[in-house]
């Protein structure tokens, strides 16, 4: 089963921040799930990030996934420091994985392991089940 979900930050009407989750599709990486977060400069260090993981773990503490991973680019010290306090840590380095202001820039592969087996699917409101 594919499984998906998104979280947004607002402050007002504007969106300063989003997390991302997306399950693994295939029989032997369901238990995977790709995370993507992107928060405002302006809105780092003010614990949007933190609350966003936490509601993420809520989230895949009712799936099947055992591994959460995502991707960093090398230089970004704060998403860094974010995702090290949640718990990754650096598997791995994509040597010149983005091309960023016309310069290559590595990329380190992060991933957290969840506790335990997980049994059965179930979702909350706002949460989407994609495929089957």
């Amino acid at each position: 089963m594919n499984y998906a979900m998104i979280l947004v930050a607002e402050e007002g009407d504007k969106l300063v921040g989003y997390l991302s989750a997306k399950g693994g599709v295939f029989l032997r990486a369901r238990h995977k799930v790709h995370v993507v977060v992107e928060i405002l400069q302006f809105f780092t260090r003010k614990g949007v990030g933190t609350a966003l993981f936490l509601e993420l773990e809520k989230w895949a503490d009712r799936t099947d996934a055992h591994r959460l991973e995502l991707t960093v680019m090398a230089h970004n010290d704060i998403a860094l420091a974010l995702y090290k306090k949640m718990g990754f840590v650096i598997e791995g380095t994509s040597k010149d994985s983005r091309l960023v202001d016309d310069r290559y820039v590595d990329e380190y592969y992060m991933a957290k392991m969840l506790s335990g087996l997980r049994s059965g699917w179930e979702f909350s409101i706002g949460e989407e089940c994609l495929g089957g």
